[in-house]
């Protein structure tokens, strides 16, 4: 509890220091789609790739808001982030010396359970969790849907998203091509009271 509540602060307590140099933008395209589009933005990056299908971005506003308006001229899915931070981007460069030496006290424990970690893409060992993953975590692209795609090869069948909304749903539909079934549960949805309960 002690590690997470270190990890937890400092990380927040640092990115909020980059509030108002950029922000974020949702696309519904593929890494691949977006490849030749970036190289003439190269103020934008990629920040998750969530499926196939969802890509965000991070970056410049100016750049964001051209792509916003080259997304919707093209007739391609894209939604800007009600966000101050330009996460998981070169932006987060300037905070790397304070986080690493922030989180420094950091040495990992040995995992009693499988972890997988959309750092890497794949399950790690909870050794390897010490400052500089950390770092990682916050400077590098989420790969959310390459780690969700390792677990369903995996055959784990019953997902459950932590947090006020659902938002991850359609990427766990859109990640899985492996025609094996999984059940997706949430522990709050902003459409329905809290109590319920799921059974």
């Amino acid at each position: 509890l002690k590690d997470a509540l270190l990890v937890s602060y400092h990380r927040s307590r640092l990115q909020h220091t980059t509030a108002g140099t950029g922000g974020m933008l949702a696309v519904g395209l593929s890494e691949k789609d977006l490849e030749n589009i970036l190289k003439e933005h190269v103020n934008v990056s990629i920040a998750a790739i969530n499926s196939n299908k969802a890509i965000t971005l991070a970056g410049e506003q100016e750049s964001l808001d051209e792509l916003e308006e080259k997304f919707k001229s093209m007739g391609v899915f894209n939604r800007m982030l009600d966000v101050e931070v330009p996460y998981h981007s070169p932006m987060m460069n300037p905070i790397k010396d304070n986080l690493l030496e922030s989180l420094r006290s950091l040495k990992g424990n040995e995992t009693t359970i499988d972890l997988y970690s959309t750092v890497v893409g794949e399950k790690i060992s909870g050794e390897q969790i010490d400052n500089n993953y950390w770092w990682r975590n916050v400077r590098e692209p989420v790969r959310f849907g390459e780690t969700f795609n390792k677990l369903i090869e995996n055959d784990y069948k019953i997902f459950i998203e932590i947090g006020p909304h659902p938002v991850l749903r359609n990427s766990m539909s859109e990640c899985s091509d492996h025609n094996k079934e999984f059940h997706l549960l949430q522990t709050l949805n902003r459409k329905e009271p809290e109590p319920v309960s799921y059974t």
